[in-house]
């Protein structure tokens, strides 16, 4: 049991914290059960650490046999540690290492049907809350623009509730890069303006739409504004002025959902 935190393996854990280290190693953090067995699941998890209190908690001691038997490296640390290395405040005591996931190939677009666009999103409650309702409302991939917040960031991923691992994402991609390749894919880009929009159920979003969810304060860059081959807006009849990112973009999300159901 890892009971120092001149240990190694404690030391990596803490490093995760920052985005430096997460790139250096190739690993981020998670926590508690259900996100470590969703990283089994999809073949990322590395290492996980657990504390004896974990135990008392129902299916962990079946989690644990699940992941031993995978061969993956499974190591009992002090719950005083766990507790150093987590981001909240009464940790489950189980926190796993994991590869991110790698990157959809870009000629997938072209079995694609529905993309996301992230542009410099700030907020990781707002790219959080939007990587799972995408995941939810059947989004084929995720686009992130340079500049927009880590997606492993532990507030991101504790609002992902496992999702970062199974939706299909290019990452820090240059604007006028991500521009050329949803052109030459066929794809229509969609970008969310508040003038000179058509309302958004009055164009398809179900078939080759590439919606563009601009940064908080600042909305969508001018290259997507001006490259834009449709402009989107979300009417509003109350007094404010704009939506939440995540508020926006779900609303689009499902919107394309229930027009591919018809």
């Amino acid at each position: 049991m890892i009971t120092s935190k001149s240990n190694g393996l404690f030391k990596l854990a803490m490093s995760l914290d920052k985005k430096k280290y997460r790139e250096q190693h190739g690993l981020f953090k998670i926590e508690g059960l259900r996100f470590v067995d969703a990283a089994a699941d999809q073949g990322q998890l590395q290492t996980v650490l657990y504390s004896d209190r974990v135990l008392k908690m129902e299916g962990a001691r079946d989690l644990i046999g699940k992941l031993q038997a995978k061969g993956l490296e499974v190591v009992e640390m002090d719950h005083k540690l766990i507790t150093d290395l987590s981001d909240t405040t009464s940790p489950q005591g189980m926190i796993g290492l994991a590869k991110p996931p790698s990157p959809f190939a870009w000629e997938a677009l072209k079995d694609m049907k529905r993309l996301l666009v992230l542009d410099r999103v700030q907020d990781p409650g707002n790219l959080g809350t939007i990587i799972r309702t995408a995941d939810a409302g059947g989004i084929d991939g995720i686009i992130l623009i340079k500049g927009t917040v880590d997606p492993f960031n532990a507030k991101v991923l504790r609002s992902t509730m496992g999702s970062v691992f199974s939706l299909p994402m290019q990452v820090a991609v240059e604007t006028e890069d991500c521009l050329e390749r949803l052109k030459e894919a066929g794809f229509e880009v969609m970008v969310t303006a508040l003038e000179e929009a058509q309302v958004y159920d009055q164009v398809d979003l179900a078939k080759g739409a590439a919606v563009v969810i601009g940064n908080e304060g600042k909305g969508a860059s001018a290259q997507f504004m001006d490259q834009a081959d449709v402009r989107i807006t979300i009417p509003m009849v109350g007094s404010a002025e704009s939506l939440n990112a995540a508020v926006a973009a779900s609303i689009l999300i499902f919107e394309g959902a229930r027009q591919a159901r018809q």
